[in-house]
């Protein structure tokens, strides 16, 4: 399912908070892309199967906060199986170069932007992959970037996107990460200088890290601990880039559909081998299954929301 909703109906609230309803959901459902766009930018839709489709942001039917949407399959034309794994926002003013992409297994490819332009209703390939792998993350780079991949086991690797030559939309990729047995990829960002990186837990453990304290190193290596996991927290479950800046607000989404939005001074700066602090509280059988950066509101907007905020329990620290 598929819709879109106002931004400022997700409130802030603060850290550990339990958070608020953001989507009607069935048992067996749960919520997996968040994407901050305006009305008039272009989203492509990127599936596990390795293709590709486009759409206008109005093009999205719009609901209220706790409304379930509409089924994508409306939208898209997906084939049996196939979901969508991967969001991105392209609006008319990016200058991308390329679209830099990574499978569960660790696989990661580059592609020239320009070989997007066209999206055909019934979509386009856009990777080659092999069996039983699945497409899930794809971010916009300039060619200049750097890039971390952060598998569940709390492993990382941070290269440059250099390694990895521009190649056509059906080539397979090279390999990124050296996964470990019963390891996987849970996420894929380019990094920023002066930038933090935020990972979250299955149990709602999370944390901010800095981007220099991830050596870098050739691709395709078994990287460094980026998190210590165990049965506490849960495997991590997502990564996310941050800006120092301020600017952002973090949005972490449950499987029961709870959401909670916070500001990036509410998230504890830790080292790398650390487990994190809670930063949200879930129900019994509910755990962490993703979460989206967005801008952050002024005060003028917070002020108007009307829900209540959740109360933090007390800190609990690695």
């Amino acid at each position: 399912y598929i819709k879109r909703s106002q931004i400022a109906e997700y409130k802030r609230q603060g850290r550990g908070g339990k958070g608020r309803r953001g989507m009607a959901t069935r048992e067996e459902d749960a919520i997996e892309h968040v994407v901050n766009a305006s009305t008039h930018d272009f989203l492509l839709f990127f599936t596990n199967k390795g293709r590709v489709f486009r759409l206008k942001t109005y093009e999205v039917p719009q609901a209220s906060l706790s409304a379930k949407g509409v089924a994508i399959v409306n939208l898209l034309q997906l084939q049996p199986e196939e979901t969508v794994s991967a969001v991105i926002n392209v609006s008319k003013t990016d200058k991308a170069a390329n679209l830099f992409m990574c499978t569960v297994r660790g696989v990661v490819k580059k592609t020239p932007f320009e070989q997007y332009e066209n999206v055909r209703s019934n979509g386009l390939i856009t990777i080659n992959l092999d069996k039983g792998d699945e497409l899930k993350w794809i971010r916009l780079s300039n060619g200049d970037n750097e890039v971390l991949i952060s598998t569940s086991q709390g492993q990382a690797i941070r290269f440059h996107e250099k390694d990895v030559r521009a190649m056509g939309r059906v080539a397979r990729g090279v390999r990124g990460i050296r996964l470990r047995a019963g390891d996987q990829v849970i996420g894929m960002d380019i990094v920023e200088e002066n930038s933090s990186i935020f990972v979250i837990s299955k149990y709602g453990y999370g944390k901010r890290t800095k981007v220099n304290q991830f050596t870098p190193h050739a691709r395709g290596g078994v990287g460094i601990r980026s998190a210590v996991v165990n049965d506490k927290t849960g495997d991590l479950v997502g990564v996310k880039t941050l800006s120092d800046d301020d600017s952002q607000e973090v949005i972490i989404i449950s499987g029961q559909g709870q959401t909670i939005r916070l500001g990036i001074n509410d998230i504890s700066a830790l080292g790398r081998a650390t487990q994190g602090v809670r930063v949200m509280r879930l129900n019994d059988g509910d755990e962490v299954v993703s979460l989206a950066l967005v801008d952050k509101l002024e005060e003028g907007e917070e002020e108007a929301e009307e829900a209540p905020e959740a109360t933090a329990p007390a800190p609990e620290n690695a």
